[in-house]
């Protein structure tokens, strides 16, 4: 009786897993033209992608549309996260002649404005 019990319960939740889950996803658009390399959403509408050239982009509407914000570099964004809609944190690793090694971003605005610094040790990758 409890074998069959766990088998009926394990075969119900593979049943409702399959009827609800995403069959396909949906293009909400293009941003950008640039990659887009990670993400990081505070809620179900709140979002910012970051990629390649500086590339930071944000939704407020779960991703339906999206606008750019101005990160105010132009090197590859590797990680971003968000601690809330207005505090969050984005890293550049820095590939050029002026500069190898990571940059920090900070916005206290939900990225309306960036402010960048450089990680203290050059020619290190902080992911």
């Amino acid at each position: 009786m409890n074998k069959i019990f766990k088998i009926s319960i394990i075969v119900f939740l593979f049943i409702t897993v399959k009827l609800y889950s995403q069959q396909y996803w949906l293009n909400a658009g293009n941003a950008t033209t640039q990659n887009l390399w990670k993400c990081s959403f505070v809620d179900t509408s709140y979002g910012w992608a970051v990629g390649d050239s500086g590339t930071i982009v944000h939704t407020t509407n779960g991703g339906n549309t999206w606008s750019i914000q101005n990160s105010k570099i132009h090197e590859y964004m590797i990680s971003v996260f968000f601690l809330n809609r207005r505090l969050g944190w984005a890293l550049a690793w820095g590939l050029n002649q002026n500069y190898f090694g990571t940059y920090i971003l900070k916005t206290t605005n939900g990225g309306t404005t960036w402010d960048t610094s450089r990680y203290p040790v050059p020619d290190t990758y902080v992911r």
